[in-house]
């Protein structure tokens, strides 16, 4: 019958057609490689919320450090580190033991905020709140009671001024619930709960090269309350939320103001032997390398500031600032 392929014929149009044949004993699509996806992992934090939560806790970072100057009279810089989203149980299990963790509420808001406190900056801030300069841990590495008692008090200041910053989008009332040195304070909660944690990195000093961690994890229940008064907000409208710069130096300004720090006169030097001081007695005088009516240095901190003249007010020992010290004028005024 016309029209009808033989079986030679239809091999010969398949053969044709397939061109390459796949080769023996090897599957199909065996080259490609699977992807390994987390699905615990979700987006939960638009992208324009997530801005604004870096605005948000970028100004925190900086209201931290005001006020860690005014607690513990030392200058701490505080950089915001990572901003990132993680399984909540994965959060609690890397936590060291023993740590400073904060439960804490903000109300009207449900869910809850984590504070964790590593036990170093722990050490770091108590030791310089008692005046000392931020030495190392005891080898034992324990928190003791009277260290979470001080702490808990730097807390509630540190809450203090992250109400304040977090004002500008919506007021909350933060509370702390629970404290405690043991991670399981916070209970065994699901790695497919994800949460939000923001981790700052803490400073001693200029140039030094050692960071202490501190972290603020948000469980879901609060960070899908915030993201949703977040996603409220007008395209754009995070670049409103920082103040005026003048604002903040004004902020700044008063911040700084109440900080107390130890001024001090020069009046002279002199160096002794011992033997003169072993045979000091009552009315012996001891004359200083200046005359009487030499410039003196004003120190604040140990560095010279201002240059004075010696003086009475008011019936007290004082001294009337001249000018502000300047390099090179130490030779001169010596």
């Amino acid at each position: 019958m016309p029209g009808i392929l033989s079986q030679e014929e239809i091999d010969q149009l398949v053969s044709s057609v397939s061109g390459d044949k796949p080769q023996e004993g090897k599957p199909l699509g065996s080259e490609r490689k699977a992807i390994p996806y987390d699905f615990r992992q979700q987006n939960i934090i638009p992208k324009g919320s997530l801005r604004i939560l870096e605005t948000v806790h970028t100004d925190f970072a900086k209201s931290l450090s005001g006020f860690l100057l005014r607690a513990v009279k030392a200058e701490l810089t505080v950089n915001l580190a990572t901003i990132n989203t993680i399984p909540l149980g994965e959060f609690i299990k890397s936590r060291a033991n023993p740590t400073y963790l904060n439960l804490i509420r903000l109300k009207p808001y449900d869910g809850n905020l984590i504070i964790d406190s590593s036990p170093n900056l722990v050490f770091l801030l108590v030791d310089l709140l008692f005046g000392g300069t931020g030495s190392p841990p005891s080898p034992n590495g324990m928190i003791t009671h009277m260290e979470s008692k001080f702490m808990r008090k730097l807390v509630e200041g540190m809450l203090e001024e992250f109400k304040s910053t977090w004002e500008r989008i919506t007021p909350f009332y933060p509370k702390i619930e629970e404290e405690g040195t043991d991670p399981s304070i916070v209970g065994s909660p699901s790695d497919l709960e994800n949460a939000m944690m923001v981790v700052y990195e803490l400073t001693l000093g200029k140039g030094s090269e050692t960071h202490h961690p501190l972290s603020f994890c948000y469980n879901s229940k609060l960070l899908k309350s915030l993201v949703a008064i977040l996603g409220q907000r007008k395209v754009g409208e995070e670049r409103e939320i920082s103040p005026p710069e003048e604002d903040q130096s004004q902020k700044l300004r008063e911040n700084l103001g109440p900080v107390e720090v130890p001024v001090e006169a020069r009046l002279g030097e002199v160096h002794l032997t011992v033997r003169d001081m072993i045979n000091l007695q009552a009315g012996d005088i001891i004359r200083l390398g200046n005359h009487i009516d030499d410039d003196l240095i004003v120190e604040v901190k140990g560095r010279p500031k201002f240059v004075a003249r010696p003086g009475i007010y008011r019936g007290r020992t004082a001294v009337v600032v001249s000018s502000t010290f300047k390099e090179g004028e130490v030779k001169d005024v010596e």
